[in-house]
């Protein structure tokens, strides 16, 4: 698939951004005329402009989103895969799926090789560890940088933070728009939560074209998981086109998430590129404690949540300490059978985040903001469709203030709102 109408306003520079001055015109240079060439074998192909969109569902998302900038992606790296599976993407996939991988690493960005070069040619990578560089770290097994490159799969996993950060488009509500491209000489997927939004099989058979875009509408606001999975076939003599290894990941700006990076590449007709940042990508583990039930603040909800719980348990009308107010979930000042029942609706395990009720913006706080939310949830139609859209459903992300299950945002809902907001912070004293 081929995209000619991209429309893209460039982002801005971040201190985490370790490109600068002579390597960015370098790459923009040299980049835009792979760019040109892409667009050109586009318009010969009478390749006609594409609009569809992915749809991510907000059933997808895992946690609130964190206050403090995420560090970039864990890799996982599967070393030696067989010729006879290494014909594609999906053949190295299905290779590896339910194997340990042979070593796993972390990384701020996905550019390998790398440095001011897309890539380079197989018979000059000494091994895996020169193709990596020097810029990963938390490397399982340093030993197995030594390795030779041959045909392996590096898989890439975070948590993307989906906020509603540009008004540029004038776009006030959900769902927002997620923009992704990828520079790389084999096979690559993106997968945003269960859906995946590209995947280029082998770029030899994509038009020996190296380059590919798409984007996706997520419904939703928070951290979702996102999965970038990249394979090499080693290809020395060049016999089947693969004399070439390298990736790099591209994120876009069209008014969704801010994408902090240097600019990048330059599509003559879609506009500029950059290299996605770390900023709004996260571990698991590295989403905040929660402003409620998260007793042990380990960002769950669980059993020892629980048993906490349960030791600070007043009844009805009881006065909770200040270090079990975090426990109170309905701002009455009591920890009582209602709060136990809201946790137990949260309850999810050992690194399994959960979302408070009433936070639709998944920002972890329940405030003015989610009021606003509240009121666009029930302004469609009269008493009977307030707050579904036309098909007779809750409005997207509405589900958070369906607290009576009713698929209606009416006043019940309201009253259970109102002890909800500005309940408990993560600041509480001991």
């Amino acid at each position: 698939m081929c995209r000619v109408d991209r429309r893209i306003t460039p982002s801005v520079s971040s201190g985490l951004n370790f490109r600068r001055g002579a390597y960015r015109e370098m790459q923009r240079t040299r980049k835009s005329s792979i760019a040109a060439a892409t667009t050109a074998a586009c318009l010969l192909a009478a390749c006609a402009p594409v609009s569809a969109h992915f749809f991510v569902s907000p059933l997808d998302r895992l946690c609130a989103s964190p206050e403090t900038p995420g560090v970039g992606w864990r890799a996982e790296v599967f070393l030696g895969i067989p010729d006879n599976w290494a014909g594609s993407l999906l053949s190295a996939e299905t290779y590896v799926a339910g194997l340990a991988p042979d070593f796993t690493f972390k990384t701020p960005y996905v550019d390998f090789p790398a440095g001011p070069e897309d890539s380079l040619l197989d018979a000059d990578v000494a091994g895996i560890g020169a193709f990596l560089g020097g810029g990963i770290t938390d490397v399982s097994d340093p030993a197995a940088l030594n390795q030779p490159i041959g045909n392996f799969l590096i898989r890439f996993s975070a948590l993307v933070d989906v906020r509603i950060a540009d008004s540029t488009l004038g776009v006030s509500t959900m769902p927002v728009l997620l923009d992704f491209g990828t520079q790389g000489y084999g096979g690559y997927r993106m997968r945003l939560g269960s859906t995946s939004i590209y995947r280029v099989q082998n770029h030899v058979f994509n038009g020996n074209n190296p380059f590919f875009t798409e984007n996706a509408l997520v419904h939703g606001l928070g951290l979702f998981p996102i999965t970038f999975t990249y394979y090499n076939r080693f290809d020395p003599q060049g016999a089947n086109g693969h004399e070439r290894v390298g990736v790099e990941l591209y994120s876009f700006h069209p008014g969704g998430l801010p994408w902090p990076a240097g600019l990048n590449h330059f599509d003559p007709i879609g506009g500029y590129m950059t290299l996605a940042p770390p900023t709004p990508f996260y571990q698991p583990g590295d989403q905040p404690a929660l402003a409620r039930g998260d007793f042990d603040r380990d960002g769950a909800i669980s059993l020892a949540d629980f048993a906490a719980a349960q030791r600070c348990h007043t009844g009805d009308g009881g006065v909770a300490t200040n270090a079990c107010l975090v426990l109170d979930y309905d701002n009455d000042g009591d920890v009582d059978l209602a709060d136990i029942a809201w946790l137990l609706n949260l309850l999810a395990g050992p690194a399994e985040c959960a979302l408070l009720p009433g936070d639709y913006d998944a920002d972890n706080r329940i405030d003015l903001d989610d009021v606003r939310w509240f009121q666009w949830c029930v302004t469609a139609g009269g008493d009977e469709d307030r707050g579904t859209d036309q098909r007779g459903g809750l409005r997207v992300g509405c589900e958070a203030f369906d607290f009576d299950a009713n698929s209606r945002i009416d006043l019940a809902d309201w009253v259970v709102f109102q002890l909800l907001l500005f309940g408990p912070t993560l600041n509480v004293p001991e």
